[in-house]
């Protein structure tokens, strides 16, 4: 039994491997956490799954995706935890390992812990859009004013069993958590992190085709709430 475990989906990712393993050891090894490393990897075409299973040691275990999209990796990943919290990662590096501790650190003084991400470099464009995405997928609708799109979060295992997988997309299981964690009256808690441009492999995600994927399921999730 852990105290923590690592979820992290992966395709087309083996650039960043090697650093985030390293990362994530140098983060935690020596610290009172006990942790596993569970790699879900989405049918990668560039070695990646193959340089995983080398890496599978005692706390390291690397599966093949069964469904597809970001979400259902992540809940797959929840499935192999043999721990009461889970943290999930993006494999790009983008999110800094090094914040994991530290949010681990704030369960107790609250239930959900998220990475909000601090970007200097943005692209206009970008940081518009995600400023909008807040204000209305958040605030106004759902309450929320954490960063709800961080890739980022750490969470006890359970919550995810809350969560109707129908009522999500490949890119949307953020929102569902945090109104999952929101209708069990969970204290959320934020730790800020300096979020990096991506130095490795291609993003998987259209601004615009998540906007679309993330209004559509907010939709939903509000007509459902006022229908409850």
């Amino acid at each position: 039994m852990y105290n923590l475990a690592i979820i992290i989906p992966t395709r087309n990712e083996i650039a960043s491997i090697d650093s985030l393993v390293e990362r994530l050891s140098n983060s935690l090894n020596g610290t009172e956490i006990s942790f596993q490393i569970i790699f879900i990897d989405g049918n990668s075409r560039d070695g990646t799954y193959e340089k995983l299973l080398k890496l599978n040691d005692k706390n390291i275990s690397s599966y093949l995706q069964l469904s597809k999209g970001k979400a259902l990796a992540v809940i797959e990943g929840v499935g192999h935890a043999e721990s009461e919290y889970v943290c999930m990662i993006d494999a790009d590096l983008q999110y800094p390992p090094e914040a994991i501790p530290e949010m681990y650190r704030m369960i107790g003084e609250c239930n959900l812990v998220v990475a909000r991400r601090e970007v200097n470099n943005e692209k206009f464009l970008r940081k518009t859009l995600s400023k909008i995405h807040k204000y209305i997928f958040g605030n106004l609708l759902f309450g929320l004013s954490c960063d709800i799109q961080s890739g980022l979060k750490l969470f006890p295992k359970s919550l995810i069993y809350d969560i109707d997988t129908s009522d999500i997309t490949p890119w949307t299981l953020d929102l569902a958590l945090l109104l999952a964690a929101k209708k069990r009256g969970y204290k959320i808690g934020e730790v800020a992190i300096d979020f990096e441009e991506r130095k490795f492999g291609e993003s998987k995600v259209s601004i615009f085709g998540s906007i679309g994927e993330h209004l559509y399921t907010a939709l939903r999730f509000k007509l459902k709430g006022l229908r409850s």
